[in-house]
């Protein structure tokens, strides 16, 4: 981000990136569950909320769909029998 800054902003090009030099944290990745307690929590949560959205985050945990997936489906693919 700094680099294009330089390149855009008049007058950055004359000072040096601060950041050259250092690596990035390299996070390792985890997988997390919810646990029975942390459940029904989010379901006594979610009884004050509108009931499309109750449905919607049971749908999202019992689907395994990404945030972006689950709100790009259509009514015909998601119409159940």
């Amino acid at each position: 981000m700094f680099s294009k800054a330089q390149v855009v902003v008049e007058g950055m090009a004359e000072h040096p990136n601060p950041c050259v030099g250092i690596s990035k944290f390299r996070e390792e990745s985890r997988a997390r569950y919810f646990d029975t307690a942390e459940l029904h929590r989010l379901r006594e949560a979610l009884g004050d909320e509108p009931v499309w959205l109750g449905n919607l985050v049971k749908l999202y945990l019992a689907s395994g769909l990404r945030k972006s997936e689950l709100l790009s489906l259509d009514s015909p693919r998601s119409s159940l029998p």
